[in-house]
């Protein structure tokens, strides 16, 4: 079971950047391997995005699946959550403190 990282501002909470590799390759019908092959990144860098748990990523790789895929940086990677923390920070303007 993947746990995620506690949020730094525990009240707005943090967005967390989320890869959509899983959604571009079930898009694109291919596989780790086939991402592998035709790229030339390692399958382990590809599982590790896949699954949104690498350590660190490198502009080389991000830029060769952006090419693969022929998307940009900003539809490989998504904020997750900043919608909701938008929200919560105009809802605790509009509520007075007590």
């Amino acid at each position: 079971m993947q746990t995620r990282r506690k949020s730094i501002n525990p009240m707005y909470g943090e967005p967390e950047l989320v890869s959509n590799l899983e959604y571009l390759m079930h898009r694109k019908r291919v596989n780790i391997t086939q991402v592998a092959e035709a790229t030339g990144i390692s399958r382990q860098a590809i599982s590790a995005l896949k699954h949104n748990s690498p350590k660190a990523i490198r502009i080389a790789t991000m830029t060769a699946l952006c090419n693969y895929f022929g998307v940009t940086l900003n539809e490989l990677f998504v904020f997750e959550g900043e919608d909701e923390i938008k929200a919560k920070k105009e809802d605790a303007l509009l509520v007075p403190d007590n």
